[in-house]
This record gives structure tokens, sequence and C-alpha cells, in this order.
């Protein structure tokens, strides 16, 4: 039960929280009534094994293939605006997209950076803007990333994988095309 908690249950990567699940669909649950009801749409990927009262966690691969049901391209694909539009499409029109911010720029949020000040905070990260740790995961996780300011802050730390200390030291223009 341990290895369950701790590699599948308490980390994203096969499984996802609400929260990590509201952002690869692009919502800001806080400006956004709907959201219990397109949380509704995905209850059949929902994880249903050992402890799964104290986890509410969703497949992520059965999310992507719900997906399709209402939208051609893959989430992540897709820009925030661009997913909340294809989820009003289906009938969610109180629905707000996840904006870009100073600290957090880019519009295809699907990861959510850790905080070293306040566990607690995290943001939506857009991958082309992450930088990752360099703690050692399972291959099947989600890796932990900062975002585009946690990193610029901390731009020495030991924390930071040695491919993000070199990306932050000489950045280079990131694309702005699809991935």
């Amino acid at each position: 039960m341990s290895f369950v908690l701790r590699q599948l249950l308490d980390v994203p990567g096969l499984l996802v929280g609400e929260e990590l699940l509201a952002v690869r669909l692009g919502i800001d649950v806080r400006k956004s009534p709907d959201w219990p009801n397109v949380r509704e749409i995905f209850r059949p990927c929902q994880y249903s094994g050992a402890a799964r009262g104290g986890f509410h966690r969703w497949w992520m691969d059965q999310i992507l293939e719900l997906w399709t049901k209402f939208h051609p391209q893959p989430p992540f694909k897709l820009s925030a605006t661009d997913r909340v539009a294809a989820l009003a499409a289906i009938g969610y029109q109180r629905l707000q997209a996840i904006e870009p911010t100073e600290e957090s720029p880019g519009d295809r949020p699907w990861l959510l950076s850790v905080s070293t000040d306040d566990p607690f905070l995290r943001l939506p990260v857009d991958s082309r803007y992450a930088f990752t740790l360099s703690s050692p995961v399972a291959p099947w996780l989600d890796e932990p990333v900062w975002c585009l300011e946690q990193a610029k802050r901390n731009r020495t730390s030991p924390l930071l994988s040695q491919d993000s200390r070199d990306r932050i030291q000489s950045p280079k223009p990131l694309s702005k095309g699809k991935a």
C-alpha cells in the first residue's frame, strides 16, 4: 500500500488530482461556476482503487481519450482559451480560461509548479516555460518543475536540473508555435 500511495496517488503522473485536472483542461476554477459540472463529465475517468476515498484522482490517459469525443486536438496542443472554448461548445459556458502571468507565461498550461517558499502555492505552467528540478522520479511520474520566475529567482539552486540551469543562464527565444 505504501508504494501505491507514494508512487501513484501522492504525485502526478498516470493519475492527476483535481487541481491538475483543471489546469490540463485550461480552467481557472476560482472563476468558473461550471467547474463542478465539467468535473462530472470526467467521472468515468476517476480512480476507483485502494485509498480512493482519501485521494480524488483521475486517470490521465482516460481523460485524453474522453477529450477526443468533443475535440479532435489533444488538450496539450491547445491554448487554455481553446480548451475552454471546446468545453463551451458542448454546453459549459460559465468557464474562465487560465490566463498567463508574468511569473508563469505561456498560454498552454499543463503542469503545476512546486514551491520552495510555500508548498501550497502552485502555479499553472506551460511546458515551454517549465524548468525541471533535479529530483529523480519514476518514468510514469511527472517531473517536478518551477515556473519561469521561480527558476529566475533560484537560478543557481542545486534543486534545478543542469539543463534547467543552463536554460535560465542563457535563455533562447521560446517558440510561439505548436509543440
